[in-house]
């Protein structure tokens, strides 16, 4: 199944870009993790249509998801009636880049079936549903799932000692597998310290790693630029797999996402001082 807005049903189906409902929605989140040799897919719905959520609480109709990879042409799909699941694959069925397709599923023929936001143009219709019917249909997503893609970003990143650089200052370079970081000496010095301590640890994730993030970031949006190494990947990875179009979204924020929302860490400082 594939999500197109322009597809024609001959009942309402909740979904982007349709206004068979008004004001409901249904968005499917998700969070991909690679474990041994295993991916595990975790997924949250959101559904607000209230005559769904009781059909589905009666056992006439499911949340699917269903996962597809191109390069290994496997499909699984998955039902449940619990809005926040967990689903664990073999990781050998799939490869690359994967699809998540999320639906509310008919399960069993549902008749005469009404609800309060239905487009006015259905009022004079009897409205019946059968086993195999959709009834609403999320955005699909793609993510990519080679196991490098898993990795921290601290992989891919390696701070290292240029005492040519003045004191305080540091330059990067992004011509090979890994981003470079050259410290000067005074910072170098003050990173092997301060890598050892949490607070240290802390500090080091909003003065050093925030900015060198936002520069990344900023590279890996410039259309003149294409980066075809091992950073670029992971990186660009990382950001599809948290949801975030690099195109729409401004760098700091995206820094932000990467590192978990950096900020937050300075509370545990500020409670020692």
């Amino acid at each position: 199944m594939k999500l197109n807005s322009q597809q024609g049903f001959p009942y309402p189906v909740l979904r982007p870009e349709s206004d068979d409902y008004s004001k409901d929605k249904f968005i499917a989140d998700y969070e991909v993790a690679a474990l041994n040799n295993q991916l595990e897919i975790a997924v949250t719905y959101t559904l607000t249509n209230s005559e769904m959520k009781d059909e589905i609480q009666n056992g006439n109709a499911v949340f699917v998801l269903i996962v597809s990879s191109p390069e290994t042409f496997e499909q699984l799909t998955f039902t449940s009636q619990e809005d926040k699941n967990i689903y664990t694959i073999d990781s050998e069925k799939l490869r690359g880049r994967i699809n998540l397709e999320s639906y509310v599923m008919v399960k069993n023929n549902i008749q005469d079936f009404t609800s309060s936001t239905l487009n006015e143009e259905y009022s004079d219709f009897v409205i019946n549903y059968e086993s195999g019917d959709i009834f609403a249909q999320s955005l699909p997503r793609s993510v990519s799932i080679s196991r490098d893609y898993f990795n921290s970003i601290r992989n891919v990143i390696k701070f290292s000692l240029n005492k040519n650089i003045e004191k305080g200052r540091f330059e990067i370079t992004l011509g090979q597998d890994d981003v470079i970081v050259e410290l000067s000496e005074f910072l170098h010095n003050l990173y092997q310290q301060a890598k050892n301590t949490s607070q240290g640890k802390n500090i080091l994730l909003n003065a050093l790693w925030y900015p060198v993030i936002i520069y990344v970031v900023d590279a890996l949006k410039d259309p003149n630029e294409k980066y075809e190494y091992k950073w670029a990947e992971v990186i660009m990875a990382k950001i599809e797999n948290i949801g975030i179009n690099i195109e729409e979204e401004s760098s700091y924020q995206i820094a932000t996402s990467l590192l978990n929302i950096p900020l937050l860490r300075l509370a545990d400082i500020w409670k020692t001082l």
